[in-house]
């Protein structure tokens, strides 16, 4: 899949290009409840592939929107939250 952009430099236009992708906004909307495994967004989400949640995940990362990772031992399990830009007053 390709991904197209509006190719335009507004806080609308960027959000659209990095929300707009399917399951993407569902995506977005669990980890704004809080911290999350991936254990729990599997099961928030069914219809979402393994990978297609590990592809989504490193997209908005990519984009600033959370940050992805690994807890201390003993506990070792992902976690992915909201970052500040992630949850910054677009989202109010």
């Amino acid at each position: 899949m390709t991904h197209r952009s509006y190719g335009q430099f507004c806080a609308a236009a960027k959000a659209r290009d990095v929300l707009g992708v399917r399951w993407t906004l569902l995506l977005v909307r669990e980890l704004l409840l809080g911290l999350r495994r991936l254990t729990d967004l599997q099961a928030a989400l069914p219809g979402l592939s393994n990978s297609l949640l590990a592809s989504r995940l490193k997209q908005l990362e990519a984009a600033g929107v959370i940050r992805h990772e690994q807890q201390a031992p003993p506990a070792g399990s992902w976690i992915s939250e909201i970052t500040g830009a992630g949850s910054g007053p677009a989202w109010r």
